[in-house]
């Protein structure tokens, strides 16, 4: 997730163009958990719609972090945006891991 890193970096003060880019990168998992519920023979469907549940909340809660950033003091606001971000890294892992548990590829030998 550099690229949303250098983003943060670079557009604190832009905040529409920040949530658009977590609205996007939470969308292209939630599009993710779709191709599994539609085309992956035998998937938990039940964790499909628990991981997609998570997927929206998460997002909401990110873009309502962003809305509500610090103002004023510049290093308050790295601080804040820093922890964002490591936040929102921790999301995505978090959510890859799901995702991936849903169909495992087999071990190779």
């Amino acid at each position: 997730m550099s690229h949303l890193h250098a983003l943060i970096d670079k557009v604190m003060a832009k905040k529409r163009i920040l949530k658009k880019e977590i609205d996007y990168t939470f969308g292209d998992f939630f599009f993710d958990l779709l191709i599994c519920q539609h085309f992956i023979p035998d998937v938990d469907k039940s964790k499909v719609e628990s991981i997609m549940s998570y997927i929206s909340t998460t997002n909401k809660e990110f873009i309502c972090r962003v809305q509500h950033s610090p103002k004023g003091n510049k290093k308050q606001v790295k601080q804040y945006y820093n922890k964002l971000y490591q936040d929102l890294d921790n999301a995505f892992e978090k959510i890859s891991k799901d995702i991936e548990a849903l169909n495992p590829c087999p071990d190779k030998k």
